[in-house]
């Protein structure tokens, strides 16, 4: 076996930083499964209406698709992002950023940001994100609070919390 520099990478992960991209590709994987499965029982009263994993298209994670006869009618795409304030050393655990892209924005329909640990889901439609200029690029972003007072979300937070309504009531749109 040849001996590697320390700085080489293996299979894309450089020394050191294989836990951190574990935890973060496990954290995808946990977040998008759990939409998967909110939106799946969402939808067993509608049989027309079928969720997937998008595995063709650039920019988001789960797309809806309405069938019949075998053609393709209409779609809702959503982004899913997945955050936690579990092992951090972030200060401010009270609030927690959720962030797409120019690119994600444009190809989803909705963002849901998953909070990990408090086990909560935000379904926010993409128009709703607060845009951010990040130097030359533009980013949108939601932002989850919880009071430090009372330990429940603001009003903007509550607004969209467990909201799968939302995108049900798309559905008919």
């Amino acid at each position: 076996m040849a001996n590697r520099n320390e700085s080489e990478s293996v299979n894309g992960i450089r020394p050191g930083e294989s836990s951190g991209i574990i935890a973060e590709s496990l954290l995808q994987v946990v977040g998008e499964g759990s939409v998967l499965l909110q939106l799946t029982i969402r939808l067993l009263s509608r049989p027309e209406w079928r969720v997937f994993k998008n595995c063709t298209e650039a920019g988001c994670d789960l797309v809806i698709l309405h069938n019949t006869n075998y053609a393709l009618e209409r779609q809702i795409k959503i982004g899913v992002k997945t955050r936690h304030n579990l092992v951090t050393g972030r200060r401010n655990k009270n609030g927690i950023h959720f962030t797409l892209s120019q690119a994600e924005r444009d190809a989803s329909d909705f963002l849901v940001a998953y909070w990990l640990d408090r086990n909560d889901f935000f379904v926010v439609p993409c128009d709703e994100l607060r845009a951010v200029n990040n130097g030359n690029k533009k980013s949108y972003k939601f932002i989850a609070y919880v009071s430090t007072r009372s330990g429940e979300y603001t009003e903007h937070s509550a607004r969209f919390l467990n909201r799968w309504d939302s995108i049900v009531d798309a559905l008919d749109k």
